[in-house]
């Protein structure tokens, strides 16, 4: 698979969280669940982003700045 190692995080204020980690130098992360939609942002490599969803081959995560965008499995 190429979600390697995905966490489940536990803390006393919230339930699990997944976590997936960004593992290319330079991670897009998209407004939609598709390529066909536009780049939000980049990431490094070794970002670690919370994951709120998943729809196929997409998450949905939360960004470094709060807002909410997917990156594909195969970059995580």
């Amino acid at each position: 698979s190429a979600l390697r190692n995905p966490e489940v995080v536990s803390s006393s204020s919230a339930p699990r969280e997944m976590i997936v980690e960004i593992t290319t130098s330079k991670g897009q992360l998209r407004s939609g669940p598709g390529k066909e939609h536009g780049v939000q942002m980049h990431v490094r490599e070794g970002a670690r982003l919370v994951v709120e969803d998943r729809q196929g081959e997409w998450f949905r995560v939360l960004t470094p700045t709060g807002t909410r965008a997917y990156v594909n499995q195969d970059i995580v």
